[in-house]
C-alpha cells in the first residue's frame, strides 16, 4: 500500500513526454509515478484547505488561493496574462508576469475536444498541450512576446475556437488522417486570412506542418457523462484509477478528479 498523508496540493501534476505521457506527484520532494498505479484502488480523503499565500484553512477560491488573497494580491492575479491582446504596460505589476510577457511564444492549433487555437511559452509548449489533453497539434506562428501572440490569436477567433470542453476532451480518443488533414486545412485558411487582412503579422507564421502526437495513459475510455468531483463536497473518494489525461485522474464509472482544481487542498491518498 502507498500512503500519502497530509498531502498539500501546491502544483499540478508533473508531466514528462513519453509514449504514453508520464505523470508524477511531488510528495515530500519525492516523485511518485502515477502510471504504475493504473487499475489500482485509490482512497482520497479531504482534510482541509490551505491557501498558498496566507496559509490559512479558508475555502479556496481559485488557483490555490482564498478569495481575499486572490484578488488583493496583485502578484497573483492579472487578467492581462489571460487576455494579452489588452496589454497595457502601466497595469502589469507582477515582475514574473512581465518576464513571461516578453519571452518567445508559440501560437498552436490543436485537437482536444475540438479544433482550437492557443498560445504558450515556446519552451513550455509540450507541457501546455499535455495539460490540455491534446491528441495532436501543430504550430501556427512564433512571436517575440505574449502580446503579439495574443493579438494574432484574438484576430483568429472567428475562424477557430479558443476553448476546450473538458468533458468531451476526456472521452475523445479520435485519431485519424482525416482529422489531421482538417487541422492542416484550418491552418492554411488562417494563414490566408492573416496575409490578406493583417500583413504586418505574416512574418511570424510558421509554414511547417509537422504534426505532434500525444498519447495518454488510459486503460478505458468512457463514452457516458463525465462526473467531475470536488473532494471537499464528497469528503472521500474510493475508486479504481483507469487513466490520466490533461490534469485529470480518470476513475471507474466516469468519475474524474481534476488535480489543478484542487490546488490549495490537503488530502490523504491511499493506493491499494
Amino acid at each position: 500500500m502507498i500512503i500519502l498523508k497530509n498531502y498539500i496540493i501546491k502544483n499540478k501534476l508533473i508531466t514528462k513526454y513519453n509514449i504514453p505521457i508520464l505523470y508524477f506527484i511531488n510528495y515530500k520532494k519525492k516523485l511518485l509515478l502515477l502510471n504504475k498505479y493504473l487499475n489500482k484502488k485509490f482512497i482520497i480523503i479531504f482534510k482541509k484547505y490551505y491557501c498558498l499565500l496566507c496559509k490559512n484553512n479558508i475555502k479556496i477560491f481559485n488557483n490555490g488561493y482564498c478569495k481575499k488573497c486572490y484578488f488583493n494580491n496583485k502578484n497573483y492575479y492579472n487578467i492581462y496574462y489571460y487576455k494579452p491582446h489588452l496589454y497595457k504596460n502601466s497595469i502589469i505589476n507582477n515582475k514574473n508576469i512581465k518576464k513571461i510577457f516578453f519571452k518567445k511564444h508559440i501560437i498552436y492549433l490543436s485537437y482536444t475536444s475540438n479544433f482550437k487555437i492557443g498560445i504558450t511559452l515556446k519552451k513550455k509548449i509540450l507541457i501546455r498541450l499535455i495539460d490540455q489533453g491534446a491528441i495532436f497539434f501543430l504550430k501556427l506562428a512564433k512571436t517575440p512576446n505574449r502580446i503579439i501572440a495574443g493579438i494574432i490569436e484574438n484576430k483568429c477567433k472567428n475562424l477557430i475556437s479558443d476553448t476546450t470542453n473538458f468533458r468531451k476532451m476526456l472521452i475523445n480518443n479520435n485519431y485519424n488522417n482525416d482529422l489531421i488533414n482538417q487541422l492542416i486545412n484550418i491552418k492554411n485558411n488562417i494563414i490566408y486570412y492573416i496575409i490578406n487582412n493583417y500583413k504586418k503579422y505574416k512574418k511570424y507564421i510558421l509554414y511547417n506542418n509537422k504534426i505532434f502526437n500525444l498519447y495518454f495513459p488510459i486503460i478505458k475510455y468512457y463514452k457516458n457523462k463525465i462526473i467531475n468531483i470536488k473532494i471537499d463536497k464528497i469528503k472521500i473518494l474510493y475508486n479504481t484509477l483507469k487513466g490520466i489525461k490533461g490534469q485529470y485522474l480518470i476513475f471507474n464509472n466516469n468519475i474524474v478528479f481534476n488535480i489543478r482544481n484542487h490546488i490549495g487542498y490537503i488530502i490523504d491518498i491511499y493506493i491499494i
